[in-house]
């Protein structure tokens, strides 16, 4: 599964989705997970957001879009 990251913590999608939108939008967790995973899809799509199945190194800085 896709993490996020926010400097060296990186949290997988599922748990956000979890955590912070099922209840808040009263929405099923498959429903939610799918659409939070086209909402990063689009997002890295656009250049927007980076995604990975691994945490991102960090120590290298700013990573420049291709």
């Amino acid at each position: 599964m896709r993490n996020t990251s926010a400097g060296a913590r990186s949290t997988p999608l599922t748990e956000i989705v979890v955590r912070n939108v099922c209840d808040e939008f009263e929405v099923d967790l498959e429903t939610a997970r799918r659409d939070a995973e086209q909402f990063v899809s689009e997002l890295s799509h656009h250049g927007i957001l980076l995604v990975s199945d691994h945490p991102f190194d960090m120590s290298a800085g700013p990573v420049e879009a291709a």
